[in-house]
């Protein structure tokens, strides 16, 4: 069984990876401020991805460096676990982008009901899908098998579509 550091430290990892793909931050990268808060019980594991979310990594990596449909694709897997159930929910947030901004956008993702219902305060994001649960649309199921590729996959290396959307 694990320890406490170790549970600790593994969430913060799965974390990391969950929300900035295989290519984690570098130990400089790292916010240790962050890691304190969660480990001394200030903030919940949806705080902590929210943060890793709205910070300045994140953002360079995928938001100002993709188009923003990518982007949009990239925040339903790494907030949500799953694809886009269909181009609807993907305007949505493309409307919000526009009228509300970037960290508005961030909230809606964790601040949703599917958010809580799928990971509530203390577990981490996982890739969901139709091995986890089923889809709700025939496009969602597709788009499932676009966008979460396997746990060896990048959100942007070595992805064929890299920074330009993958759905549209």
């Amino acid at each position: 069984a694990a320890t406490g550091s170790e549970a600790l430290a593994t969430t913060i990892a799965a974390s990391y990876r969950q929300v900035l793909g295989n290519l984690g931050p570098m130990g400089s990268q790292r916010s240790i401020e962050l890691e304190s808060q969660l480990s001394n019980g200030e903030i919940s594991v949806r705080e902590l991805v929210r943060r890793i979310a709205k910070s300045e990594l994140y953002r360079t990596r995928f938001f100002d460096t993709c188009s923003r449909y990518r982007y949009i694709e990239l925040a339903f897997r790494h907030f949500l676990g799953r694809a886009p159930e269909d181009f609807q929910e993907m305007r949505t947030h493309a409307e919000r982008l526009d009228s509300k901004g970037y960290e508005a956008d961030i909230d809606s993702f964790l601040d949703s009901a599917d958010y809580q219902n799928a990971f509530g305060e203390w577990v981490v994001p996982f890739q969901r899908g139709w091995k986890t649960e089923c889809c709700t649309t025939l496009q969602e199921f597709t788009w499932s098998f676009q966008l979460l590729r396997g746990n060896s996959s990048s959100s942007l290396k070595g992805d064929l579509a890299g920074n330009r959307s993958k759905l549209g």
